[in-house]
């Protein structure tokens, strides 16, 4: 990665830069919180709260009969039971096939299989951040989030689709950064993140962004375009061998629960922009060098626009707690049942969205500053546009991309002050503190 591709200029200059012990501290912390949960939840009983517990027990019957009929992969039994393409429980259905077991239960060593992702996909975060950065440590430091988030350690428990997802994800978000033309390995890692996740597919978009901005000015030579068909055509095939069984892009029972819904929903946007608030908040302990370098009257122009949008985007969308719209499971949501209201929104969700615009803004100052193409926003913006075409709007569908995001974002800054770094960890870990009390609690 050059300069301008990554906004490392002459910041990036410690020793720690090629080692790789640190990276084996974050894997083996990966290890360490994922083996202690793994003892402490009961994943034999569905429990109020326990959302992964729950949501083993829907894939497994999937994951079962894909066993016992792997041809059957296109019309499988109670689909309103898995809204997602089927291609994580294949793999699984087919691994225990070549193991001899016949069914699986909530305690099967195939739940290997989903850490076995997470372990892939978070070595290949902390490269991204050392090649950003080029500093392991710091990259390790950026990573802590992402392996503290209930959203990434529970999948890594579970057979759940989640981390099949982010591995294809964050693979993405290296090859833009390394290696934008080789079309046919982005097209195919797409297509294994879309086969587990159909609504990861807008993702894929970015490719053409990324070749655009590297593209000499004026020009778009033949080999940038067949690397943009090679990179977006493996996913859309599927997703169109998909649509086509199913007379849309979830199962047709799924689509009838959601009769109601319209053809974008505010809710899932609400919710990440708000989420994307809180999130930042510790990030601005890394950033405070990088920040205190912006212009002042930049800073107040867009903290006038973004609390201007947020008041409007506000007074526009309803953000009282509506169950029947899927609203649930998320700081934003749980935040309004107990806010007071002026009709259908919720005064305490206006701050977060506040914050969640500014963070942004910030974010595409820094790029606009460091003179480098923001990726990572462009994925996770995509990505929110594609989940405001559904009514729910839970946490966990973001948090993790949330967290990818804003860590990318401080590997590009200058390395932070150890009070900074300090202030950040702890912050993060009363986060993982309090989820994790929560879930050896239920």
């Amino acid at each position: 990665m050059n300069d301008a591709d990554t906004g490392s200029a002459s910041v990036r200059r410690t020793a720690s830069g090629t080692s790789l012990a640190p990276m084996f501290a974050v894997l083996a912390l990966y290890v360490a919180i994922s083996g202690t949960l793994a003892l402490a939840l009961d994943s034999e009983r569905c429990v109020h709260g326990a959302w992964a517990v729950c949501d083993q027990i829907r894939h497994l019957g999937l994951i079962n009969y894909l066993i016992e009929r792997p041809a059957s992969f296109l019309d499988y039994p109670d689909p309103w039971l898995v809204a997602t393409l089927p291609g994580f429980h294949l793999l699984v259905a087919l691994i225990a096939r070549l193991f001899g077991l016949a069914v699986l239960g909530a305690d099967t060593w195939l739940r290997l299989v989903p850490f076995g992702l997470g372990l892939a996909a978070v070595w290949i975060l902390w490269r991204i951040y050392r090649d950003l950065s080029n500093n392991s440590a710091y990259a390790s430091l950026l990573c802590l989030p992402i392996l503290w988030s209930s959203y990434f350690y529970l999948p890594s428990l579970y057979l759940l689709t989640e981390n099949g997802a982010y591995l294809g994800y964050v693979f993405l978000l290296m090859a833009y950064l390394r290696f934008p033309r080789r079309g046919l390995v982005i097209g195919l890692a797409g297509a294994a993140m879309v086969f587990t996740r159909q609504v990861y597919l807008p993702v894929i978009a970015s490719h053409l962004l990324v070749l655009a901005q590297r593209a000499p000015r004026g020009r778009f030579e033949r080999g940038r375009i067949l690397a943009v068909l090679l990179g977006a055509l493996p996913p859309m095939a599927i997703v169109v061998v998909y649509a086509l069984a199913w007379h849309g892009l979830v199962p047709p029972e799924v689509r009838d629960l959601h009769s109601g819904r319209t053809f974008v929903e505010f809710g899932p946007i609400a919710q990440a922009i708000g989420l994307l608030g809180v999130l930042a908040i510790p990030y601005g302990f890394l950033a405070y060098a990088a920040l205190h370098r912006l212009d002042r009257r930049r800073i107040a122009a867009m903290v006038a626009i973004a609390v201007t949008a947020a008041l409007v985007f506000w007074l526009l969308v309803p953000t009282t707690q509506d169950l029947d719209a899927g609203r649930d499971g998320s700081f934003l949501w749980s935040l309004a049942s107990i806010s007071p209201a002026i009709g259908e929104h919720a005064l305490f969700t206006l701050p977060f969205l506040i914050l969640g615009l500014i963070a942004g803004s910030i974010m595409l100052e820094l790029a606009r500053m460091l003179r480098y193409l923001p990726i990572e926003l462009v994925m996770l913006a995509l990505y929110v546009a594609a989940m405001s075409m559904q009514l729910l709007s839970y946490q966990r569908y973001s948090e993790v991309l949330m967290l990818i995001t804003l860590s990318a974002t401080a590997a590009r800054l200058e390395l932070p002050s150890g009070v900074g770094a300090a202030a950040f960890t702890t912050a993060y870990a009363a986060k993982l503190a309090l989820t994790f009390l929560v879930q050896v609690s239920q």
